[in-house]
């Protein structure tokens, strides 16, 4: 449809998607890593777990939801 109504279409992919994501998370604590081999088997983590250090309450929903919805993302292609 993009090309033949001259629009500009950019195409992301679900990776460069969360990515983008991560990178908006203003904190030390949260990094990106490119190894998503068990990403099927994650869960989103809960209030001091490792993932999510007490004392980080202002990014804890943030990163929950992410790795949830990652995780159902790679539940859906790997099943």
């Amino acid at each position: 449809m993009a090309a033949s109504t001259g629009t500009p279409t950019l195409v992301v992919s679900e990776q460069a998607k969360v990515r983008s994501l991560v990178a908006q998370i203003d904190d030390p604590l949260v990094t990106l890593h490119d190894d998503w081999s068990g990403l099927g088997e994650a869960s989103p983590p809960t209030p001091g777990s490792p993932v999510i250090p007490p004392g980080t309450d202002r990014n804890r929903d943030v990163v929950a939801r992410l790795v949830g919805e990652a995780a159902a993302h790679a539940r859906r292609r790997v099943g």
